[in-house]
């Protein structure tokens, strides 16, 4: 009985080292892609299948994605590695690349909404889809700001040529 109480924490000391160490990996990650542009991050979970996540860099200037790191698998010991399949594609491209690849993940008997229906919650879509839409909620998020500034900036030059 005492064996199987020490299998047990032994394996719980085990997971939680692994998942660490994962954390550590992922921080990296996110740390090399820091600054090389707009940052989208997606992640899968896999119950049998192996999970995914995926994070991309998308450069405004140029339009394109500039960096794209995945881990894919199932075990703690998946490391991050380039994924060039989406290097130098522009984002329209990515997007739908992101819809093909939800159509394959949601069968339509799994989903009978049409995958680019708002209603499909954003877990049930692939780590590709929620990192464009990450970027996408970011862009926006931008130009909603700009607007803002803009509107400020000339309610301002307005107040000031009333007086």
């Amino acid at each position: 009985m005492t064996y199987i109480i020490v299998l047990i924490f032994v394996g719980m000391c085990l997971q939680g080292l692994l998942t660490f160490f994962q954390v550590k990996n992922y921080q990296r990650a996110m740390e090399s892609l820091k600054g090389k542009g707009l940052l989208g991050v997606g992640f899968r979970r896999g119950v049998l299948k192996g999970g995914q996540i995926l994070i991309l860099s998308y450069d405004r200037s140029v339009g394109k994605i500039n960096n794209c790191q995945m881990m894919k698998g199932i075990t703690s010991f998946e490391r991050f590695k380039t994924a060039d399949a989406y290097i130098g594609l522009s984002l329209d491209e990515v997007r739908k690349l992101a819809i093909l690849e939800d159509r394959k993940i949601n069968k339509p008997a799994k989903i009978k909404k049409e995958i680019t229906n708002k209603k499909v919650p954003l877990q049930k879509r692939g780590a590709l889809f929620q990192a464009v839409k990450a970027i996408d909620t970011h862009i926006k998020k931008e130009e909603r700001q700009k607007l803002q500034e803009e509107k400020r900036q000339q309610r301002e030059l307005a107040g000031a040529e009333s007086c």
